[in-house]
């Protein structure tokens, strides 16, 4: 796949060369809308990394020993212990994971966005999948996640200078009438 990426990647900058509206579905001068198919085809590697890497943390979490031992170190770190459970390697394994996918997650977004302090609000949209979907719940994440995009690109044809004010709104609405969020579960209060 990184072949596939950087040359993906080289003919959307070839295509940013030739100029926004030739990307924008223009035509270039054989006909063909290279540029076009060059984003589209990167688009779709990042969708296809992204499929990857959420069927690998799902499978990590829901079929695996670590990924239970990762959950128990979670939950309760002493009660793992006194289980058999080292809490110091789940939580070591944790940091490396996430790490990895913060990684991939840059190198996805990287030829998209260009590189600037603003890139912060993607966090924000991420959080606020997971809290529609639920906390605990990869599921969860994960419809939530695609909630929030669904909404931004809707509300962008629209109202296309709100749409960050329609997602937090949604989020405020999740907040105020479900907030265990779509998958979540409600936690009653520790003794």
């Amino acid at each position: 796949l990184p072949g596939i990426h950087q040359k993906a990647a080289a003919e959307a900058a070839e295509a940013l060369d030739n100029g926004i509206a030739d990307l924008a579905g223009a035509h270039n001068a054989d006909g063909h809308g290279a540029q076009l198919a060059a984003h589209l085809a990167l688009q779709g590697e990042i969708v296809v990394i992204g499929v990857v890497i959420i069927a690998a943390i799902h499978l990590l979490f829901e079929k695996l020993y670590v990924g239970k031992m990762m959950q128990a170190a979670c939950q309760d770190a002493y009660a793992a212990n006194l289980m058999g459970v080292p809490s110091i390697l789940p939580i070591a394994a944790t940091y490396m994971i996430v790490t990895v996918v913060a990684g991939f997650g840059g190198y996805m977004v990287a030829p998209i966005y260009m590189v600037r302090n603003t890139l912060g609000t993607l966090q924000l949209r991420a959080f606020a999948g997971v809290v529609i979907g639920g906390f605990g719940s990869i599921k969860g994440a994960i419809i939530g996640s695609l909630i929030v995009g669904m909404v931004e690109v809707f509300s962008t044809m629209f109202l296309s200078s709100y749409r960050d004010v329609t997602v937090f709104l949604l989020l405020l609405v999740f907040l105020l009438f479900r907030p265990q969020g779509l998958f979540g579960e409600k936690i009653g209060d520790k003794a």
